[in-house]
């Protein structure tokens, strides 16, 4: 069976949040949830209460370092359990299928030569009513030096396997926030 986690900061992210999570736990996969909350003030923390004792979401409450911190704290804990590993935003909805069509493609056979693979999408923009706008994000456009530059794409559609995560932990914190920074 394939593990997966998906790693979410949150901060002062109650408008979204939650139906952010049922989208990720409403996978067709079986998924780990790690959500570090960074400090947050509003109701963010009263949400993640109710989902204290999902036995598939891990919640840390925790003080404030700034996203880019709060996701290595993320990618520390979560360590090497995973085959497959996600960054997921506070206010985002993931449409169904999302984690499969990553896992899928970085399984493909084209991809054989490669240990460490990394795959993103493209991202279909929002209003603050998270319908739909007509504004889409394509990254494919990118080589790899904007991707380890931080230029594109965005974190929250990123998916990894468990040689870059075993990549990402052996580096130096400073390393992996200077990484992190472009993707948050």
């Amino acid at each position: 069976m394939i593990k997966v986690c998906v790693m979410m900061s949150t901060y002062n992210g109650d408008k979204y949040l939650e139906e952010q999570i049922l989208s990720i736990l409403d996978q067709n996969i079986k998924v780990h949830l790690y959500i570090r909350d960074d400090g947050s003030n509003d109701g963010t923390k009263n949400i993640l209460q109710k989902y204290i004792n999902n036995e598939n979401i891990f919640i840390r409450f925790s003080d404030n370092l700034g996203p880019q911190k709060s996701f290595m704290c993320l990618i520390d804990w979560v360590g090497m359990n995973y085959d497959f590993y996600f960054f997921a935003d506070q206010d985002d909805k993931w449409k169904p299928g999302k984690i499969m069509r990553a896992i899928d493609f970085l399984k493909q056979d084209s991809l054989s030569f490669a240990k460490s693979k990394l795959y993103f999408s493209n991202v279909d923009m929002t209003d603050n009513e998270l319908k739909k706008l007509n504004i889409k994000l394509s990254f494919w456009k990118y080589d790899i030096n904007d991707v380890l530059l931080g230029s594109a794409p965005l974190g929250c559609t990123i998916c990894y396997n468990k040689e870059l995560q075993n990549h990402l932990l052996s580096y130096s914190p400073k390393i992996i926030e200077c990484m992190i920074i472009g993707y948050i």
